[in-house]
């Protein structure tokens, strides 16, 4: 398989959130070719399928179809492919944040699902977690982010392709329309424990976007991001 290795599919949380994403539909094209060949040739991926479509079939009756507002899809032209378009920030695009806002039902949900999996994770388990499913933008980048309020840390787990030679991933905290604030450089192929700043611990609420870039080895030398966008996700309560 291009995408996929026996290692990822048979360890157990990778395996979870790969066929979670892909039922939600919130994998890469590849990384969905990938996992639908997988699919055909092993009947315990194919159960784990069909088990993931009959939790979130629930879920249906809850949204309704939206008719998008009038002039949307020239908009959306204008910005990808007019020389004229005053290019922003990524931090800054409507259209981003828009079909982020979007995907938050889709996070909760599957935060849901892996908590149905996973009924208890340790003697500190609280009421109401705050977790991230910071899904990939343009890559075949994700990560699993999971705040313990006792502790003021971020657990970090990701999956996908190495940053590359000389470069590194950057987290970023985003509230609203402020400016990203770092909160340090991750590696997608650990687990990590990432100890947030005092002065976020009070501002880690849903509604606060998790979001990685490419940044050169050792995160933006200017506090700012400065590569391309990999990997972004709403914080929701569960």
């Amino acid at each position: 398989m291009s995408d996929f290795d026996d290692i990822e599919l048979n360890r157990d949380e990778e395996r979870r959130v790969a066929v979670a994403e892909y039922v939600l539909g919130l994998t890469s094209a590849p990384r969905r070719a990938a996992l639908a060949r997988a699919v055909e040739t092993r009947p315990d991926l194919a159960a784990e399928v069909s088990l993931w479509e009959r939790r979130f079939a629930n879920f249906n009756d809850d949204y309704v179809p939206t008719t998008p507002p009038a002039g949307l899809l020239n908009q959306i032209e204008q910005r990808l492919f007019a020389d004229t378009v005053v290019r922003t920030p990524w931090y800054n695009s409507l259209l981003l944040w828009r079909s982020l806002a979007g995907a938050a039902a889709a996070v909760a949900v599957l935060s849901v699902g892996l908590n149905f999996f996973q009924p208890s994770i340790g003697p500190d388990l609280e009421a109401s977690q705050l977790v991230a499913a910071i899904q990939t933008v343009d890559s075949d980048v994700s990560f699993i982010a999971r705040f313990d309020s006792a502790a003021g840390a971020l657990r970090v787990s990701g999956a996908g392709s190495p940053a590359g030679e000389g470069n590194d991933y950057e987290l970023w905290f985003i509230e609203g329309d402020s400016a990203p604030i770092s909160m340090g450089v991750i590696n997608v192929a650990e687990s990590q424990t990432i100890d947030v700043a005092e002065a976020l611990r009070g501002q880690m609420a849903q509604g606060i976007t998790l979001a990685v870039t490419r940044e050169t080895e050792g995160g933006s030398p200017t506090g700012d991001p400065q590569g391309p966008i990999v990997a972004a996700g709403p914080i929701a309560a569960i």
